[in-house]
């Protein structure tokens, strides 16, 4: 069972697009959401309405450039790989992409709230230009003894109506792996 905070996700403020770069052709499995929902695994690339996104690696560690994990829990450092397809900047929150465990566990970025940067962290808030690539890591306090997570995506436009969901399946190593 997945369980979305879906007030905390999306790409809000902006429309539906109503054009797209064709998505390019490279290595990784391309994934679009069907029936609504798109599930993916890491390097499979997903294909949203605003962007690209493909998690290229996630491991979990201690500390991570000088952030501490609070006690009782593990750092998730996921690297992920965005890519503007749209011809409009979009808006990008680090709350758009949450973690999830077990059916109710969620956790948001560590930036979220807190104003904590570290070498390669995605920021807080940050605007993804058209036709552009950003790439970085998102960082998450998780319970120790986890390595089996899901982030979720949930698109909604400038009027916050509902559009697809996706969902990326990711095991991380511990950073000794």
């Amino acid at each position: 069972m997945i369980f979305i905070a879906l007030t905390l996700c999306g790409c809000s403020g902006l429309p539906m697009p109503t054009t797209q770069t064709d998505t390019p052709t490279n290595t990784e499995d391309t994934v679009e959401a069907r029936h609504g929902v798109g599930r993916a695994s890491m390097l499979e690339n997903v294909h949203t309405a605003f962007f690209d996104i493909c998690v290229r690696d996630a491991y979990l560690c201690a500390v991570y450039d000088g952030i501490q994990a609070p006690a009782k829990h593990m750092l998730l450092a996921v690297e992920v790989v965005l890519n503007n397809t749209t011809d409009m900047d979009a808006p990008m929150f680090d709350t758009d992409f949450q973690i999830q465990w077990g059916t109710e566990d969620f956790a948001v970025p560590v930036t979220y709230q807190s104003n904590q940067q570290a070498d390669r962290l995605l920021e807080d808030s940050y605007t993804l230009r058209s036709h552009s690539k950003v790439e970085g890591v998102l960082l998450y306090a998780v319970p120790q003894g986890i390595s089996d997570f899901q982030m979720v995506y949930q698109e909604y436009d400038d009027r916050e109506i509902l559009g697809d969901l996706f969902i990326i399946s990711i095991h991380a190593k511990s950073q000794s792996e």
